[in-house]
């Protein structure tokens, strides 16, 4: 029961941390060291249950994109057996111009008379990426922007 109340109070010590963070579009996810989700916020959820970027494997967070499922394990493992971050740059799978940095930190239980450094899990932060630097040229915007001139010439009755 204590352990529960422990890792209660760790998720929602990060939750409150990053209240508000939904509004900007980054998703929490805290695992265990066995991969198993402990909490995730409304993007968390919404990030999990598309499955294009991140998705639970038989019960363990896991890469949507099978290429990079490995690296993705072997950063998590990195990051439980020395406490170094880690960070990725993963893809959507259905929107590969559609990038999302993911940064993953360890987090230590919160009980002070536990053992020092004893790891209670993985966060990890996924953010979007701004995809339209990678689906834009400076042409296509320039034919954006003429575009959008005369169509605003054109219902002035201009042109």
């Amino acid at each position: 029961m204590q352990e529960n109340e422990s890792n209660h109070a760790a998720i929602s010590f990060i939750s409150l941390l990053l209240d508000g963070q939904d509004a900007v579009s980054v998703s929490m996810i805290a695992i265990n060291t066995a991969g198993r989700l402990l909490y995730c916020n409304r993007n968390g959820q919404a990030l999990l249950k598309s499955a294009r970027v991140l998705h639970l494997r038989n019960g363990v967070l896991s890469c949507a994109d099978a290429a990079r499922r490995k690296e993705f394990a072997a950063a998590i493992a990195l990051t439980i057996d020395t406490g170094q971050p880690a960070h990725l740059l993963l893809s959507d799978s259905m929107q590969v111009d559609q990038r999302h940095s993911v940064s993953l930190s360890q987090f230590l239980k919160p009980d002070t008379r536990s053992i020092a450094g004893e790891h209670e899990g993985v966060l990890c932060l996924v953010a979007p990426l701004d995809h339209r630097r990678t689906n834009r040229t400076p042409a296509h915007a320039t034919v954006w922007i003429i575009g959008r001139r005369s169509a605003a010439g054109a219902g002035a009755g201009i042109g």
